[in-house]
């Protein structure tokens, strides 16, 4: 079998990611990835020069971004709301806390929008009923096809979202 690791929080010494265990292992990484042992990393990217010091063939550029199929182009213009639609992303570990940073900022703003925050998360600052929290799954791209704004730091959806066409 073969192990796809896409992951920032998994111990580089854990036993089950270890090459032994595998066929081959392949990492999806960026500048924050530790320095996992793989077979091939991809670097899914705008630029096809990203550098690694390491001796694991690297694979980068935009023709290595992961798109899934099943994403396209935003519906908004078939939902009958003039409501800001916004959604607040920061990847499946939110390492740094993203969403509860954007969700803490946007609080202090007194305009109308409607905010669906994707998170696994427990750490968020309490929202009021502009906010609506949804955990990470199968709904996400439901929601996603009809944002108006989204914010962020997840790099593979952040690809998504420019494919979508949405700010």
């Amino acid at each position: 079998d073969v192990l796809i690791l896409d992951s920032y929080i998994v111990p580089v010494e854990e036993k089950f990611i270890q090459q032994h265990n595998w066929k081959k292992v392949v990492t999806i990484v960026d500048a924050l990835t530790p320095v996992y042992r793989a077979d091939l990393m991809i670097h899914p990217g705008l630029s096809a020069d990203w550098i690694q010091a390491t001796s694991t063939k690297v694979l980068s550029g935009p023709r290595y971004i992961p798109l899934r199929k099943s994403i396209r182009k935003n519906q908004r213009f078939e939902v009958e709301s003039n409501l800001l639609e916004i959604l607040i992303v920061g990847g499946g570990t939110d390492t740094f806390n993203f969403v509860g940073a954007v969700t803490g900022a946007l609080m202090k703003i007194q305009d109308k929008f409607h905010a669906r925050i994707f998170t696994d998360s427990s750490a968020l600052p309490k929202q009021d009923s502009r906010f609506e929290r949804i955990p990470l799954g199968s709904e996400f791209d439901t929601y996603a096809s009809t944002a108006d704004l989204v914010f962020t730091t997840a790099s593979t959806t952040s690809f998504e979202f420019i494919a979508r066409e949405v700010a």
